[in-house]
């Protein structure tokens, strides 16, 4: 059970660019890996670092619409109580087991549908169904 609420955390924390720091951004230079995702120094100013946009990390307007799609969904009663008072706050943290469980099975995979590409938005639903497998088999 809380397994799912750690994938869970660490999916939106991501999507959210929680977990986009500078030593992830260094970690990727390292590994010689993603070198469009490479730190670069800023052309004028060679004190400043530039970090590129990464494609998995929402704008700050598509965080705008995630949080109107998921404010917007009418859910059966005492259903989705405290996502309505997390969504109201705009913070998914402290939130428990079941609500994560409800966000990252059903919620998720359909209000990042249309604002995440499609080679980005496929893994978050695909692990959403399995996740809806292994819940109903157990």
């Amino acid at each position: 059970m809380f397994v799912m609420k750690n994938i869970c955390e660490n999916v939106v924390y991501t999507i959210f660019g929680h977990k986009d720091t500078i030593k992830v951004w260094h970690d990727v230079e390292v590994e010689g890996i993603q070198q469009h995702l490479w730190l670069r120094q800023h052309p004028n100013n060679q004190h400043k670092i530039l970090k590129p946009h990464a494609p998995y990390v929402l704008t700050i307007d598509e965080l705008d619409i995630l949080w109107l799609k998921i404010g917007s969904m009418k859910l059966p009663t005492n259903y989705g109580a405290s996502l309505d008072i997390h969504v109201a706050n705009k913070k998914l943290n402290s939130m428990k087991s079941y609500d994560y469980h409800m966000l990252m099975q059903q919620v998720l995979p359909l209000c990042l549908w249309g604002l995440m590409a499609m080679e980005l938005w496929m893994p978050i639903t695909r692990l959403s169904c399995v996740f809806q497998w292994v819940c109903v088999k157990v």
